[in-house]
């Protein structure tokens, strides 16, 4: 569920029961996620598959592991699958309280720092994804337009524009940044940072 993910099939485990998982066939390629109505969307992949994943929350489940399929035409190739997820919880992280602060993030191959305070800056680095390692490339890409308290976000615009969504959890050691969708220089990025 992310930039360059995939919708596979390991053949050799109708029961998902293996510890490691064999690809052999991808379906469909991940497009975007819509927020509003809880969908993953997934483009047409190498075998013609397109479809949705509809994640609904149950506190019957503790792990992503039960799926109902919906809809499926066979002439299109389009399917709607129901995705059974544990019940979510607001992250107690809040974008006012960690306004102000500065995170160092790595997307792809490059470090990222991004500063949350008037006229923040969002640079690339060429070195270690570190306070105190970061050397900037020299090139602002873009500066922090709005802090939006509702949705947990921080809006980039200039040569790159995009927004950050912060969440909070107890298993990360150190902020992660994930790509949920990028669009040429748009981009819509999940950072979890330590709880």
């Amino acid at each position: 569920l992310f930039v360059g993910g995939t919708l596979e099939r390991d053949k050799s485990d109708p029961n998902c029961s293996n510890k490691r998982f064999l690809k052999s066939t991808v379906f469909s390629k991940f497009d975007s996620i819509n927020k509003v109505d809880n969908t993953v969307v997934f483009d047409v992949g190498p075998t013609g598959h397109s479809g949705t994943f509809r994640l609904q929350e149950s506190q019957e489940v503790s792990s992503i592991s039960q799926f109902r399929l919906l809809n499926f035409s066979k002439s299109t190739k389009e399917y709607t699958i129901e995705l059974k997820v544990p019940q979510c919880s607001r992250s107690s992280c809040s974008i006012t309280t960690i306004s102000g602060s500065e995170y160092y993030l790595t997307l792809g191959s490059s470090c990222w720092r991004i500063q949350l305070w008037n006229k923040g800056t969002m640079e690339q680095g060429d070195s270690e994804c570190s306070e105190a390692g970061f050397v900037s490339s020299g090139a602002v890409k873009s500066v922090l337009s709005s802090l939006n308290p509702a949705e947990n976000t921080a809006t980039f615009t200039g040569r790159i524009n995009g927004t950050f969504e912060f969440d909070e959890d107890s298993t990360v050691n150190a902020p992660t940044a994930v790509v949920i969708d990028s669009d040429g220089p748009d981009f819509f990025v999940k950072v979890v940072l330590p709880s």
